[in-house]
C-alpha cells in the first residue's frame, strides 16, 4: 500500500513514534526531577513559582514571533 508521498514504508508503520517517546519520557523525568531541585535550593514557593514561569518564557517567546510572522499579526489580545 501506497501513502500519497508515495512511500510504502510510511504506510506500515503504525503505532506512537519513537521520537515523542523520548519526548514524553524526558520531560516527564525533568519535571519530576524539579521538585529536589526546589527542595535543594532552599527558596520558597513563591520565588520558585516565579522562576518556574521565568524559564518557561524562554522557548514561548520565540514560538510568539514564530507564529506571529506566519500568520503576519498578533491575535487581538495579545495587540496593545
Amino acid at each position: 500500500m501506497k501513502t500519497a508521498s508515495g512511500d510504502p514504508a510510511r504506510a506500515r508503520r503504525t503505532g506512537p513514534d519513537p521520537a515523542a517517546a523520548v519526548l514524553v519520557t524526558s520531560g516527564a523525568a525533568c519535571l519530576s526531577a524539579s521538585a529536589v531541585f526546589v527542595k535543594l535550593a532552599d527558596i520558597d514557593a513563591g520565588t520558585a513559582a516565579f522562576l518556574r514561569c521565568a524559564i518557561a518564557l524562554v522557548p514561548l517567546v520565540p514560538m510568539l514571533l514564530f507564529e506571529a510572522r506566519r500568520n503576519r499579526a498578533l491575535p487581538w489580545r495579545l495587540q496593545a
